[in-house]
């Protein structure tokens, strides 16, 4: 699994982003700040399919994650669901992006 940094205790709402968006969807909540760090391969690390895409635009559509805490893992997640995705080859994710 990706390493995790230490942020994750100034994310108090991750219980409520955990139950709204279930695994392997809430692993994404807990990676953080990509910068600095190999790309996980979002697929074989997290259990990704493309059963998952309209979760993953669900959470790339949920303006909460984007306004989270910056101090928080949460607020990266946008870059993890949207890397997800290109790896998913979802074509039906670039609509919502428009």
């Amino acid at each position: 699994m990706a390493n995790l940094d230490n942020s994750l205790a100034t994310d108090k709402d991750l219980p409520h982003f955990e139950q709204k968006y279930p695994a392997p969807l809430s692993a994404l909540l807990k990676i953080g700040d990509p910068r600095g760090k190999p790309k996980p391969n979002y697929l074989t690390e997290y259990g990704l399919t493309k059963a998952n895409i309209p979760g993953l635009i669900q959470m790339m559509e949920d303006e909460a994650l984007e306004t989270a805490d910056s101090r928080s893992k949460i607020v990266w997640t946008g870059v993890h669901v949207w890397r997800t995705l290109g790896a998913l080859r979802a074509t039906e994710a670039i609509a919502p992006f428009l």
